[in-house]
């Protein structure tokens, strides 16, 4: 994707929809329709790509009559606007916090607080949630 863009960006919910490709029926996105520069679309790819990973494996995504939903919001006022994504389980398994970290753990908050302003991870009965903030400046790609 990046390459067909001329290393300049990626559409974000192209990255999404290729991350969670065969779990459409289970998943709605909204709010995602902007363009991230490279470091973004990468960043954005792993964390994506984690998320699916865990939910898979322990959450929503292990059940096929639960749901993830993922939505984008740009909020603030100019110099200081930040996009919010939300990643929200709901239906799954009960959730349980995990005892230990390790290379999800590292993506999701340490690496995505790097990347942005604040990341968190909420681990709920009923789901997971997952919560990051980025500067839009520091996301958008150059003109």
């Amino acid at each position: 994707m990046l390459a067909n863009n001329a290393w300049v960006g990626a559409p974000l919910n192209e990255i999404i929809s290729l991350e969670l490709n065969g779990f459409e029926g289970q998943v709605s996105v909204r709010g995602c329709n902007i363009s991230v520069n490279t470091p973004a679309a990468q960043n954005f790819a792993l964390i994506v790509h984690e998320l699916r990973t865990n939910s898979v494996k322990y959450g929503a995504l292990s059940s096929p009559s639960a749901r993830v939903t993922i939505d984008g919001l740009i909020e603030g006022a100019n110099g200081t606007r930040q996009f919010r994504f939300r990643w929200n389980e709901s239906g799954g398994p009960p959730v349980i916090e995990p005892t230990r970290k390790g290379f999800g753990s590292a993506v999701l908050l340490e690496r995505a607080k790097h990347f942005g302003q604040a990341a968190a991870a909420v681990y709920r009965p009923e789901g997971l949630t997952y919560e990051f903030r980025v500067l839009l400046s520091a996301i958008q790609p150059s003109s």
